[in-house]
């Protein structure tokens, strides 16, 4: 693979495999099972692949609720699972406007490795160190990202966390059900089983670590859970659900270039049903369980399909993802946020510059062609809602100097030109314009009313903007996920790292343990220390330094006000 493509795909997939060398095998005794691991001695590392942590969602609990597994598994007494090796991932989507663009067809379909698809799926890996004495250690618990359709847990750089912090915390990274078996929520599925199945998947994880972490050596009172695109979202809907629990199983989290992705109604939810059973010949929600799973999955592939076609959701979007049911998720994100419905734990969040570059349609030069999609984001919104939106983002503040940016002279955008085999990309005033509209609704706006929200209740809020990297969605990626000196910044590498693994130990970025100095991250409201309010951390290539936060601003204000009705 050319390397000017590689950023890309780690941006799109976060597939940054970790390495796994095996020495002697190892096991935890669990209680109502053994696990059998192994170690990795040269990074100082036991792993633990593909423990299951609920029963196989298949036949009758399709779209219900997960089942715990120590309540529903047929082990006998002695019995020692191998988890040396990756089982199956959670069945991947691929909307179809993936399949328009060869680039990114192929990229999406490289997100699974080798990993074979399964609905048998709920598994989670842990990564502890090998020195079997530590004990009550805190936890990263990492969500994957994929937009709610693709990817899994395999690929979150568990083991590379670990020796980084010399053997001071322990890394989980879990799965959760993904596209049309964990996000149909159509009116059917709620009266006979549950929306939001891929939700309450991760929180079947976090439970499950909450009983059993300590016989890998883990604390379970200090959990931080943290998740990158589709999985920073996750993190939002973590944080609000049941309308923000007092005490979740969580004490902090990292929500990383959140993709808040649209909650659709119930009129489209009920189209994706309905699509389905056209699909299979199927006339009710008992036939879909019934199905094989080669059929289901023909189903599901359909009704995206489908979808697209009908416009019910996109370009840029996953059609299958999170819902408003009243009750595992009551109300949009900024409402409940502004309600004071959320969890209140320790936060870190950020983005990157051009978080709608990957999601904007590379093919579009005029402002009609921009409008028909934010059609379909927007699909009550009026004259006077789009008269707003035009004047906070008119064309002409994307021509000129605009395009002076450092990062118009990256070779990622010459090589997406040719590889799209699209003219003037990197000159492209309307789609510049239509990628700063999605990346500040989907990504930036969010993550700046999540800063400030925590700020505003007292609780240790930071923020960070990641410019490095191809700036683009997911850059940040491999600067966390690698070992630093893998990477191509190994410094800068060093120092995210550092952040990351000294808010989990003190939900505080700030310490200095590792013995790597690093700028002082300032909390979002804290003045003093070369820091004032709304301050966030910037990088800047190589440089980092606390700056005002930009976003503090009237293009964020309306993007997260009620006229936008954002994320809906």
């Amino acid at each position: 693979m050319p390397t000017t493509i590689a950023p890309l795909v780690a941006a799109l997939i976060l597939a940054t495999l970790s390495p796994l060398s095996t020495a002697a095998p190892i096991e935890v005794d669990l209680g109502y099972v053994g696990i059998r691991g192994f170690s990795n001695d040269t990074l100082g590392v036991n792993s633990y692949l593909g423990i299951p942590f609920a029963a196989p969602p298949t036949g009758n609990l399709r779209w219900r609720a997960p089942v715990p597994i120590e309540s529903q598994n047929n082990y006998t007494k002695g019995q020692v699972l191998n988890a040396t090796s990756h089982s199956f991932q959670c069945v991947q989507g691929y909307p179809q406007w993936t399949q328009a663009v060869p680039i990114l067809q192929s990229a999406f379909a490289a997100t699974g490795g080798d990993i074979k698809s399964s609905e048998d799926c709920l598994q989670l890996d842990i990564f502890t160190p090998s020195d079997v004495e530590a004990v009550n250690l805190p936890v990263l618990l990492h969500i994957h990202g994929g937009g709610y359709t693709l990817g899994n847990g395999a690929n979150a750089g568990g083991s590379n966390f670990v020796n980084r912090s010399d053997g001071s915390i322990i890394f989980v990274s879990i799965q959760y059900r993904l596209g049309g078996y964990g996000f149909l929520s159509a009116d059917t599925v709620q009266e006979d089983g549950s929306a939001n199945a891929g939700l309450l998947d991760q929180r079947a994880a976090m439970q499950w670590v909450q009983r059993n972490i300590r016989a890998f050596g883990g604390d379970p009172a200090k959990v931080t859970i943290w998740g990158e695109s589709a999985g920073g979202g996750s993190v939002v809907n973590q944080v609000v659900m049941y309308g923000g629990e007092p005490e979740p199983p969580f004490r902090a989290a990292i929500s990383s270039y959140a993709g808040m992705l649209t909650y659709k109604n119930q009129t489209i939810l009920n189209a994706q049903y309905a699509d389905m059973l056209s699909a299979s010949n199927c006339s009710t929600l008992s036939c879909l369980r019934s199905l094989s799973e080669h059929s289901l999955k023909d189903a599901v592939d359909s009704s995206y399909k489908s979808g697209y076609k009908s416009g019910l959701y996109a370009y840029g979007d996953f059609y299958y993802n999170p819902v408003l049911d009243g009750k595992i998720i009551q109300d949009y994100p900024t409402q409940e946020l502004a309600a004071g419905h959320f969890s209140k734990v320790a936060l870190m969040c950020d983005h990157t510059s051009y978080e709608g570059a990957a999601f904007t349609n590379f093919s579009i030069n005029t402002i009609e062609q921009t409008q028909s999609n934010l059609d379909k984001l927007w699909p009550t919104a009026g004259p006077a809602f789009f008269r707003r939106l035009n004047q906070l983002y008119p064309t002409s503040a994307f021509t000129g100097r605009f395009f002076s940016d450092p990062f118009f002279d990256s070779g990622i955008l010459t090589f997406l030109s040719s590889a799209l085999n699209v003219t003037g990309l990197t000159t492209n005033s309307i789609y510049w314009r239509a990628q700063a509209i999605y990346g500040d609704f989907l990504f930036n706006c969010p993550t700046y009313n999540l800063a400030a929200t925590f700020a505003n209740a007292g609780l240790p809020s930071y923020k960070l903007i990641f410019n490095a990297g191809t700036q683009i969605h997911g850059a940040m990626a491999p600067f966390l996920t690698s070992s630093p000196k893998d990477t191509e910044d190994p410094s800068l590498s060093a120092k995210m790292q550092d952040y990351w693994l000294a808010f989990v130990k003190y939900m505080d970025p700030n310490d200095a343990s590792s013995g790597v100095q690093r700028p002082y991250w300032p909390t979002y409201l804290e003045s003093g220390n070369n820091a004032t309010a709304f301050s966030i951390l910037q990088v800047n290539g190589s440089e980092v330094r606390a700056v005002a936060d930009k976003e503090a601003n009237s293009r964020c204000d309306f993007m997260l006000g009620k006229s936008a009705q954002v994320w809906n």
